[in-house]
């Protein structure tokens, strides 16, 4: 399998092109120009964002991703799904830092999707994503039979949601089945929440 789990040397070697692939891969999401107010978002900035979403993955969570950094995924584990009030307060800066006064949507659209994760225990796939470099070679599928490993070790369903809906057959194709729907308050974007395998 071309997707596997970082190791500290490979998270350092890799970061900068990991982060550079997800900024790539979700410039054009649905949430993120919520976060940036329907605007296309500046590239330093989603780059300094997914700097923060990777580093704290690595050290609560699960990276999955090809050793040329094209494709990355970020899993998350019971009890760190969410970050803890205390890690908020410390990651404000950074956040601060990244996102100026649109810190403000991205807390919004982050308690919306909070509010409609499931109430047991699950395995988060909280992103995906693939750099163009990296597309049409079976590795969104390589990536989550990495996700479904990680799913029976820990005995967990997987859980995910987007709000493109272009990528809703995909994931259907690979197993998942969709459990629900809703949008982001103050005129945010439609998330389809869903599933792979049961609680």
């Amino acid at each position: 399998m071309r997707i596997a789990a970082l190791s500290r040397g490979d998270f350092k070697r890799l970061r900068p092109r990991l982060a550079s692939s997800l900024a790539f891969a979700f410039q054009d999401d649905p949430g993120i120009r919520y976060i940036f107010n329907r605007e296309k978002p500046n590239p330093e900035s989603l780059v300094g964002l997914y700097n923060i979403l990777l580093d704290y993955t690595y050290r609560y969570g699960v990276i999955g991703a090809s050793q040329d950094g094209s494709v990355a995924s970020l899993w998350r584990l019971p009890g760190a799904i969410h970050d803890s009030p205390i890690r908020r307060v410390l990651d404000a800066p950074k956040y601060v830092a990244t996102l100026g006064k649109n810190v403000f949507r991205a807390n919004t659209l982050d308690a919306s999707i909070a509010r409609n994760h499931p109430s047991y225990r699950y395995l988060y796939l909280h992103i995906l994503g693939c750099h163009p470099d990296g597309q049409g070679q079976g590795l969104a599928r390589e990536t989550i039979e990495f996700g479904k490993e990680l799913a029976r070790e820990y005995r967990l369903p997987i859980f995910l949601e987007t709000s493109l809906h272009s990528n809703i057959p995909l994931y259907r194709h690979l197993g998942f089945e969709e459990t629900h729907r809703w949008f982001v308050p103050n005129g945010g974007p439609e998330f389809i929440g869903m599933q792979l395998g049961n609680q």
